[in-house]
């Protein structure tokens, strides 16, 4: 089936499981994925005009951090954010040969690159991450990234999607699909052997990123949940955990095969035999497989 001469009006970028998209003036899509000319983190602007973390608002929205930085501009630079009620200030080098030589350190390998992660430890709250991503061994982005959540109805709450035996994930997730990063370990995720056993968010390495848990593809847990307020992860095979408290969360669900109409919020406006960029008021042929 072909949709020909269609017109863009928006392009939207969806951080993993944000609550709103944010419309982007150009992407350019290559066969690793997408770039664009932004980097968000979810905060909540309050009545004295400081940014809270998301996991203590009730309408996170997105906001830009920096905009395309680089190190012969930026030597170094500083991020400031609330943590406490206090305005905490975060000074990072930016220059890789300034980091301290005794922050611990993990390559990982989404698609073809290779992306450096930094364990700040107590200097930054869990929550939040910093990671380079490595191009002939110079910085090309720099994200700080705060858990994105949806927001918990306080009448339904949420319904769990059912996956069957024949669209069960083939692999949980990737780095693609829960772009700019996630806070996941494939290893300790795979450690919870038991429904609604749980772990410290701390354990799941905020510098890491899932690239595939292929013990997904056996439908053993359905849904994974982490609730902020409680600090933990909820595995569930058939259900949501229930909890007591009216909290935001977020729900990564898995990919599915053989089902266009399930959402995947996560999941990257590409395809890999594509290599232009898409402009607003474009007009380009669609073609669906169907």
């Amino acid at each position: 089936m072909s949709y020909a001469d269609m017109e863009i009006k928006q392009i939207f970028i969806y951080p993993f499981k944000s609550l709103n998209g944010i419309e982007v003036r150009e992407i350019l899509i290559t066969e690793h994925g997408f770039l664009h000319d932004r980097m968000y983190m979810l905060a909540h602007k309050n009545d004295q005009g400081e940014y809270i973390p998301v996991t203590r608002s009730a309408a996170p929205e997105l906001n830009d951090i920096q905009v395309n930085l680089h190190e012969r501009d930026f030597p170094e630079f500083q991020l400031s954010y609330t943590l406490d009620s206090e305005l905490f200030q975060l000074e990072l080098p930016f220059a890789i040969s300034k980091l301290p030589s005794t922050m611990e350190s993990i390559d990982i390998h989404p698609w073809s690159d290779t992306m450096t992660c930094y364990d700040l430890g107590a200097k930054v709250p869990q929550y939040t991450q910093f990671f380079q991503r490595l191009l002939k061994d110079k910085f090309t982005d720099l994200t700080v990234v705060v858990t994105a959540v949806k927001r918990k109805h306080p009448d339904t709450g949420f319904i769990p999607q059912k996956f069957s035996e024949k669209n069960c994930p083939e692999r949980f997730a990737n780095y693609q699909d829960l772009w700019p990063g996630t806070l996941l370990s494939t290893g300790t995720i795979l450690s919870l052997e038991e429904p609604n056993h749980s772990t410290s968010l701390a354990d799941l390495r905020a510098n890491l990123v899932v690239e595939s848990a292929e013990s997904f593809s056996e439908c053993r847990w359905r849904e994974l949940m982490i609730a902020n307020h409680l600090w933990k992860v909820d595995v569930a095979v058939s259900a949501l955990a229930k909890t007591n408290s009216e909290v935001n969360f977020f729900v990564l669900h898995g990919r599915t095969r053989g089902n266009t109409k399930l959402p995947y919020y996560g999941s990257n406006i590409i395809n890999h035999d594509y290599n232009y960029v898409v402009k607003l008021g474009d007009r380009v042929d669609v073609i669906k497989e169907v």
